[in-house]
């Protein structure tokens, strides 16, 4: 993100994603940023969820591979 501005945006519905209720599960999302203008820049990361019920979110990993 630049000044608010987000570079990429992506997402994923999770219950279209073969979800096992009462099992941990996997997911991976991959996206490509590019034109990064300044190392100052922001990454961000946003969980929604729009259930009732409780989840919980373990070893949640945000990686940066330079190209």
């Amino acid at each position: 993100e630049q000044n608010g501005n987000p570079y990429y945006y992506s997402s994923r519905d999770s219950e279209i994603s073969d979800l096992k209720k009462g099992k941990w599960n996997n997911m991976e999302l991959i996206g490509e940023i590019s034109n990064i203008k300044s190392q100052d820049d922001l990454m961000k990361m946003y969980l929604y969820y729009r259930g009732s019920e409780d989840i919980y979110i373990d070893d949640l990993k945000l990686e940066l591979f330079p190209k």
